[in-house]
């Protein structure tokens, strides 16, 4: 199996643990993905770090729309701030892992009637933050909105270290 199908798999099985333990899911579940699978690689030794960045989408029109921009003047949607995916080292491949692009578009069709395009999966795994349908970009200036976001959603840290041990207990080896 080759590693970018096994990151989707850890990917999927990330959906599969949070959709059963939470509901509604959280706004801002990029951060808590982030850090369960960053948490869940160190476990295995893996390099791995949280990324706090922008996200620029493709929408139906085929157009990229950039988190923290209007995407309609007249509705004043704001198609996000930032964003947060987990990157690891395998094999000295850097791959970036984002579980949470299918919560974040479900939350623009619901809240704001904005359809990404059908060309992005639910999960991305790429070694290449420039993608056709997603585009990445770090910027550590939102570290501070991270960290304070992910207080608010996680009291303790205790369902990130739940979350990534149980992962462990699936998927116990890369």
């Amino acid at each position: 199996m080759k590693t970018e199908e096994k990151l989707s798999e850890i990917g999927k099985l990330y959906q599969e643990i949070i959709e059963h333990r939470v509901r509604p899911l959280p706004h801002g579940i990029c951060y808590h993905a982030a850090a369960s699978l960053n948490e869940y690689f160190s476990k295995l030794l893996l390099v791995s770090s949280v990324v706090v960045g922008d996200l620029a989408l493709l929408n139906t029109s085929d157009k990229y729309v950039v988190y923290g921009t209007k995407m309609n003047f007249k509705k004043q949607i704001n198609v996000g701030d930032y964003h947060a995916w987990c990157e690891v080292e395998i094999d000295g491949v850097k791959y970036l892992i984002d579980p949470s692009i299918k919560y974040n578009r479900i939350f623009l069709r619901e809240e704001h009637k904005f359809k990404t395009s059908k060309k992005i999966l639910d999960i991305v795994v790429t070694s290449d933050r420039e993608t056709f349908h997603c585009k990445y970009r770090q910027n550590d200036q939102n570290i501070p909105y991270y960290k304070f976001f992910l207080n608010q959603i996680e009291d303790d840290n205790s369902s990130i270290n739940s979350i990534s041990d149980e992962l462990l207990r699936i998927r116990p080896i890369f």
